[in-house]
């Protein structure tokens, strides 16, 4: 039994299928409306509390067992169409990716050289302006 934070996509969000959501998963719903700066989401949503963002139509719930999202998916009169494992990302890094770049930059020239080899040798591509006239 996988659990975790989930991203769950809902058909609709009329009353009675949220509450069917409820039932099935066993957990109270807060609309994002009733959400500010005294009451964040990260506060509220755990075992027993979920959210739904009603401007995204997506409703976050914590603990709950992957197999019955599933088997929710599965069930054609079941409100929940859709739901994703929680992931994080992270922000690039520039001086790494440019670091990246750079190490790896021997080795694009290799195989760009080894390219150039397989063309003939005086060619020219003008439309690129390259030229090799051999080496």
């Amino acid at each position: 039994m996988e659990t975790g934070r989930y991203i769950v996509l809902l058909e609709d969000q009329q009353k009675t299928a949220i509450k069917k959501v409820e039932k099935e998963l066993e957990v109270s719903i807060t609309s994002s409306e009733f959400l500010s700066s005294e009451n964040r989401s990260y506060e509220i949503i755990n075992k027993n509390n979920g959210v739904l963002y009603k401007n995204l139509g997506v409703l976050v719930v914590e603990n709950i067992d992957e197999e019955q999202l599933k088997s929710a998916v599965d069930n054609e009169s079941n409100p929940i169409i859709y739901y994703e494992k929680e992931r994080e990302f992270f922000p690039a890094d520039e001086l790494q990716l440019i670091s990246e770049l750079k190490n790896s930059q021997p080795d694009l020239w290799k195989k760009f050289q080894s390219l150039k080899n397989t063309w003939p040798a005086n060619l020219c591509l003008r439309k690129h302006r390259l030229k090799w006239n051999g080496d």
